[in-house]
């Protein structure tokens, strides 16, 4: 029977099953001990198991809860928003104090809905300033992003998701324990010691944030191009520098959203007149030319087809194939679907660099479910 630390009342509705809706409160309060002094991986494992089946809340309207945030980016003055979507899993405040040790992720405390805080977006906005600028002390990082005594000229709200995202179980496989308790010392390496596995939160691959960035002063002379030179440092940090923990292992690295910009970009001025005697009829656009701003926006099966077509590095493909199979099977038609999947298969396995990858022994995972996304249907 597990043991709760909590009070006796709490204690037995715990123990009815799946009653807790709330992710951040699994990870926090109602986690289940296997007795009274003991919290190995398997329990690790399986607390975090229950926290992946939570899903969207149940006696609430989801999208009405992550419509809160739009509605206060949409009043804010000189606000720059825009989406990005996770490439690969994301994994954040993995160090953050809990029960679990090291197994959390950063969830809102009220909805319990994984979330960027402010002030992190804040920091990698600043590390890719100061990475572009080459100095800390750049007039311009210290204005945009203050200094002791002086607070920035913008400020940078939560990023939430668009739509109530999903949690993955991750682990990470350390297969020296002993070796590396030691320090290395007095205790080489070697096949003979057994695996600690840890287990972990992370955000699915594909799930679209929305963000932000507002001008504190309105009023200001350069508010609006302080807000867009921000802006821009945060995607292109969210690109390069990645967001959250592990970005070196590809964790925590996001891409833009076609067709998504600005919401409250003022409307552009008004086209000029033609001279008197000018043809009136707007210059037809050329087929195929590129930055061809009257073409209709791609539709989700044509974006992911072009970003199959952009893979060419080994290390593309371990980055990038998990969250184009995520937004593959996020295709409502099956047949769309089914043909996505079938020019990703044929690109990873006719390419040489991408082909090493696809028959790799670490790569069966992603091998099946292209495979099955492949077989869903036949023509």
């Amino acid at each position: 029977m597990a043991f709760y630390p909590l009070m006796r009342g709490l204690h037995e509705w715990a123990e009815g099953g799946d009653q807790v809706a709330h992710a951040g409160l699994l990870l926090d309060r109602y986690v289940a001990f296997p007795s009274h002094n003991s919290f190995d991986q398997k329990a690790q494992s399986e607390q975090i198991d229950r926290v992946v089946r939570v899903g969207a809340p149940r006696n609430a309207d989801a999208n009405a809860i992550l419509g809160r945030w739009k509605q206060l980016a949409e009043v804010l003055p000189h606000a720059e928003t825009w989406e990005q979507r996770t490439v690969w899993r994301l994994a954040a405040h993995l160090s953050r104090a809990s029960v679990l040790e090291n197994g959390v992720c950063c969830l809102h405390p009220l909805y319990g809905f994984a979330y960027l805080p402010g002030s992190g977006l804040k920091g990698l906005a600043r590390a890719q300033a100061i990475l572009e600028l080459g100095s800390e002390d750049h007039p311009e990082v210290c204005r945009i992003f203050g200094e002791p005594g002086h607070a920035g000229s913008v400020f940078f709200l939560e990023a939430w998701p668009k739509q109530w995202p999903r949690l993955e179980k991750d682990i990470v496989n350390s297969h020296h324990p002993e070796y590396y308790a030691n320090r290395g010392v007095g205790r080489p390496p070697g096949d003979w010691e057994n695996p600690n596995p840890t287990y972990f939160l992370a955000v699915a691959p594909g799930v679209i944030f929305r963000f932000c960035v507002a001008a504190r002063d309105p009023w200001a002379a350069n508010a609006r191009a302080d807000v867009q030179r921000a802006a821009g440092w945060l995607k292109a940090g969210l690109a390069e520098l990645g967001a959250g923990a592990k970005t070196a292992a590809g964790y925590g690295y996001f891409e833009p959203c076609s067709g998504v910009g600005n919401q409250n970009a003022p409307a552009p001025a008004a086209a000029p007149q033609p001279a008197q005697g000018a043809s009136t009829t707007p210059p037809q656009p050329v087929q195929g030319a590129a930055g061809n701003q009257n073409a209709p926006a791609a539709s989700p099966a044509e974006e992911i087809s072009m970003a199959i077509q952009q893979l060419e590095s080994g290390d593309q493909a371990r980055r990038g194939v998990p969250g184009l199979i995520e937004r593959i099977q996020q295709l409502e038609d099956p047949a769309e679907r089914q043909e996505c999947a079938r020019r990703l298969k044929k690109r990873l396995t006719d390419k040489p660099a991408l082909k090493k990858v696809w028959n790799s022994d670490d790569w069966a995972e992603w091998k099946q479910k292209v495979n099955t996304l492949v077989q869903s249907q036949r023509p």
